[in-house]
């Protein structure tokens, strides 16, 4: 069936596969499953499963129910139901159900590989070795000299055109002052000598 089969594959790299309203298997070690009834919520793993392998929504719910349907029956007409070379269920008197994995079939594909640690030679050289490489580099650098006479000449290159600056605009300031004194002051005169016409008028006649 193909729900078994991918029961057992799924199991021979994972810990646990819910089989929806019906039960989980757990593996407790290699090659040892155990059911329970306890867990059967549906996780939606088993149907992932069987969409990816073509299924659609609907006909991988409808091989679950199938299966479930086929245990309980056997369970109560036989009390016993062998699920292809996986292995099979039984009833005990209380009414539980259990499940017997056939440890000839089920056979883990890989086992988690070790990494071995490395050798203590290795791990301590290496890091040396490249904090050797650092300081040599570093002291093989010369560093550069810093130049005092071009920050000097700089500085004072700076002053000088500070000051030029200066210079030029207080240069334009008495320029501009001066034409604007002889703007004014004509016509501060000319105002003047005016007034001064317009009394001597106005007097003229009283005498």
């Amino acid at each position: 069936m193909v729900v078994v089969e991918t029961i057992k594959r799924y199991l021979q790299e994972h810990r646990r596969l819910v089989v929806p309203s019906f039960g989980a298997f757990i593996v407790k070690q290699p090659g040892t499953v155990l059911f329970s009834e306890l867990i059967s919520a549906d996780d939606g793993v088993l149907r992932q499963l069987l969409t990816e392998q073509g299924l659609s929504e609907i006909e991988a719910a409808a091989k679950i129910d199938r299966l479930i349907f086929e245990v309980r029956h056997s369970l109560i007409n036989e009390g016993r139901c062998q699920i292809s070379d996986f292995g099979h269920f039984t009833r005990t008197t209380d009414g539980n159900i259990r499940f017997y994995a056939n440890h000839n079939a089920f056979i883990p594909k890989s086992e988690p590989q070790r990494t071995l640690p490395k050798s203590k030679s290795t791990s301590a050289i290496r890091p040396s070795q490249h904090k050797e490489h650092k300081v040599s580099a570093t002291k093989e650098q010369p560093q550069p000299k810093r130049n005092t006479s071009s920050r000097k000449q700089s500085s004072f290159g700076g002053f000088a055109i500070w000051f030029a600056i200066v210079v030029i605009v207080a240069a334009l300031a008495a320029i501009a002052y001066g034409i604007y004194c002889e703007m004014t002051i004509p016509d501060d005169i000319d105002a003047e000598m005016d007034a001064k016409r317009v009394e001597i008028i106005q007097e003229s006649p009283n005498k």
